[in-house]
């Protein structure tokens, strides 16, 4: 005896139909849905009638340039992912950009896929927001950074023994900024990309040892005491690890 689906279960639509900016499906045979829920209409602007019996309506709705990955997603025998983005065009001509996430529910014939999708617009805006004002910021501070090196540099044959030090150590800082803008730049684009964050192994005596250098060059007149002795291990970090201990 067949299995009662998620779909057919009153119990489950109840709780479901509740969510705004989610659609949950469900579908046991290829081109139709057995059920799809009520925040279906609130993200594409259509009741879920229209779709429910027809899959190229629901694809109609798929910016063309993600419509052919979210058809494989969506035919049998493709290659599916356990999630995947795309942008539904509504009918006003308004872009939502959703996340979908999908498995597969039983055995043999009685397989069913159940999806949740979930309206991540205003994600994506803050994305694009932390995106360009990251542009913006690494621009600036670069450009200024560069001038101060400049200046820096011609000053070389106009400085004594003692004020070479002093030089060095302007030149040194403005490099470590540059270091860090590349840093930021690539920090926020694993954010915005949600890739894997690029870190190494890295001794973390050593990290604190030159941030320990830096302060005791920056405040002479300060004391600064390590209670404990810096453990001799490596940390995975990527080139941002010597902004967490300055800030902390």
């Amino acid at each position: 005896m067949p299995r009662s689906s998620l779909g057919q279960r009153r119990d489950f639509r109840a709780l479901f139909d509740q969510l705004e900016d989610v659609a949950l499906w469900t579908a046991t045979e290829p081109g139709r849905f057995d059920y799809i829920s009520d925040g279906f209409e609130g993200i594409w602007g259509i009741p879920s009638e229209e779709v429910e019996d027809d899959v190229e309506r629901l694809l109609d709705t798929i910016h063309p340039d993600d419509r052919d990955r979210v058809r494989e997603q969506m035919e049998p025998g493709g290659s599916r992912e356990n999630s995947y983005e795309g942008r539904v065009v509504r009918p006003d001509g308004s872009l939502r950009w959703v996340l979908t996430r999908q498995v597969l529910v039983g055995e043999g014939r009685d397989v069913e896929a159940v999806g949740l999708t979930t309206d991540i617009t205003d994600q994506k805006r803050r994305e694009q927001e932390l995106e360009l004002l990251n542009r913006v910021v690494r621009h600036d501070i670069r450009n200024d950074i560069a001038v101060v090196l400049g200046w820096a540099e011609l000053l070389s044959d106009h400085v004594d023994e003692e004020g070479e030090e002093h030089l060095q150590r302007i030149l040194d800082s403005g490099e470590h900024i540059v270091e860090l803008t590349e840093t930021a730049r690539d920090l926020v684009e694993t954010v915005t990309e949600r890739g894997d964050l690029a870190v190494e192994p890295t001794p973390l005596s050593s990290v604190l040892d030159t941030e320990l250098s830096l302060r005791e060059e920056s405040f002479p007149e300060a004391e600064f005491v390590l209670e404990d002795p810096v453990p001799d291990v490596e940390v995975a970090v990527n080139g941002m690890a010597s902004s967490l201990f300055r800030n902390s």
